[in-house]
């Protein structure tokens, strides 16, 4: 009786990482999963985002992800990226317009009016500006702010102050960077740059694990085994090659006795593996061999006139008294003639097939053998 084998439930199927296996009769079927493409044998990532497929908010960005994707609000908007509301900077007193100015709320941002009496840009309101005079000693790598007669001096962003002067802030050193785990900080005078490691792709804020097996570009030799690793990957030979995992080379389990055949069978080397026949004479798999009776099953070649007797791997034939072998054929032996009987003086010998009589001549009486 013969049952189906289910390869989705012995993990024997050649289903893709990001497909559904089900079984099927006498076979199985390999379904991509959701946010993938293909014949679920090899699948790939569907991008939404460049297809126009996502459900994300028109002020929000697209960011696709393996499988999926995902939405975030523009700057100037909250949300989960799928609704998208504008966020009243001058309310939630995020803004920046000047203390003498009044902050007034648009679509994604705000734009800031100086009040009666000042002027500027609304983030820069002054009576007089010794800033846009150059009548301030701030440094070159520091903002001079005006105040109502006079004005303050901040340090740019990724500058620290030191009295009037703005010394580079290292961020990497300082370890105040923002720069992902798997990535190099690198400062620059006034701010600093994030690149992530070999194996992992991002902004180096976020970085993430390259899969080299799935994106096929790793060095694996064709009869291995690629496993991705946090940045990297690493190969393994199949069985039956042996190798570095970038070179595999077939490994003769004949010649090398690594084979698991009977002792009364031939090993043949194939590729990556192996095969196992029982010697003439012999019956099994190959792994286990079992001497062939050919006398019992009837199959020897033993002449009609002869007796099989088997052997290991093998028979004999012996002809049955009476005959003799001439080129594996049984022929009757002519006791008569050969002189070979013991029938008596006073007898007849009468050669028969495979033997011969004996009768006492006229006038005697007996078995032929005694006639008195």
């Amino acid at each position: 009786m013969c049952k189906d084998i289910d390869e989705c439930s012995l993990g024997i199927h050649k289903c893709h990482a990001q497909a559904s296996c089900t079984n099927t009769n006498g076979s199985y079927r390999c379904e991509c999963l959701v946010g993938n493409s293909g014949d679920g044998k090899v699948c790939k990532d569907i991008d939404e985002c460049s297809l126009g497929i996502h459900k994300c908010h028109a002020n929000a960005v697209c960011i696709n992800t393996n499988g999926s994707y995902r939405c975030e609000c523009l700057v100037g908007y909250s949300g989960d990226g799928k609704m998208c509301k504008d966020i009243d900077e001058c309310s939630v007193g995020i803004q920046k317009c000047h203390i003498q100015a009044r902050c007034i709320n648009n679509n994604g941002s705000y734009h800031c009016e100086c009040l009666v009496g000042y002027s500027g840009n609304g983030k820069l309101c002054k009576d007089f500006d010794e800033c846009s005079h150059t009548k301030h000693t701030c440094d070159a790598n520091a903002k001079c702010k005006n105040t109502i007669g006079s004005y303050l001096c901040e340090c740019s962003s990724g500058f620290l102050k030191d009295g009037n002067i703005c010394t580079d802030i290292d961020e990497c050193s300082l370890g105040i960077h923002t720069c992902d785990v798997n990535a190099n900080c690198k400062n620059n005078i006034g701010s600093y740059q994030c690149q992530c490691h070999t194996g992992f792709s991002g902004d180096g804020s976020t970085c993430i694990d390259m899969d080299e097996c799935f994106l096929g570009n790793n060095k694996c030799h064709a009869k291995a085994k690629c496993s991705n690793t946090a940045g990297s990957y690493h190969c393994v030979c199949l069985v039956g090659y042996s190798g570095d995992g970038n070179i595999c080379k077939d490994i003769d389990e004949c010649s090398l006795g690594s084979n698991k055949c009977a002792l009364n069978a031939k090993c043949k080397n194939t590729i990556g593996s192996y095969l196992c026949q029982c010697h003439t004479g012999f019956s099994g798999d190959g792994n286990i061999c079992k001497d062939l009776d050919e006398c019992s099953l009837g199959s020897y070649k033993c002449h009609a006139y002869s007796k099989c007797t088997n052997t290991i791997g093998s028979y004999k034939c012996k002809c049955l008294g009476g005959y003799y072998s001439v080129r594996d054929i049984c022929k009757d032996v002519d006791e008569c003639i050969l002189d070979s009987h013991i029938c008596h003086a006073k007898a007849n010998c009468t050669n028969t097939i495979g033997s011969y009589q004996c009768r006492c001549h006229t006038g005697y009486s007996g078995d032929g053998m005694i006639c008195k």
